[in-house]
C-alpha cells in the first residue's frame, strides 16, 4: 500500500475543487433532443470528496479542529 503525502492529498483536493467549479459553470446534466437527460456529475459526491481530502490533508498537515465548550451548571 502506497504511503500518502500531504502533496497528493493537497493536489486531489484541488483536483475535486476544480470538479466542483467545473459543475457549477457548466452544470451537472443536460437534455438531449430526444427527452433523455444526461448527467455529468454528482455535485454532492464531490462535496464529500472535497470534505475528505480536506480533513485528509489536515491529518497529514498535523492541523487540528479545536472546539470550545462553556461548562454550565444548570
Amino acid at each position: 500500500m502506497a504511503i500518502l503525502t500531504k502533496e497528493q492529498a493537497l493536489k486531489n483536493y484541488n483536483m475535486y475543487l476544480q470538479a466542483e467549479e467545473d459543475i457549477l459553470v457548466t452544470g451537472q446534466s443536460y437534455a438531449l433532443e430526444n427527452g433523455m437527460e444526461l448527467k455529468r456529475a454528482d455535485l454532492e459526491k464531490v462535496r464529500k470528496g472535497l470534505d475528505y481530502w480536506e480533513r485528509k490533508y489536515n491529518s497529514l498537515s498535523g492541523q487540528r479542529r479545536v472546539f470550545r465548550a462553556i461548562p454550565r451548571d444548570l
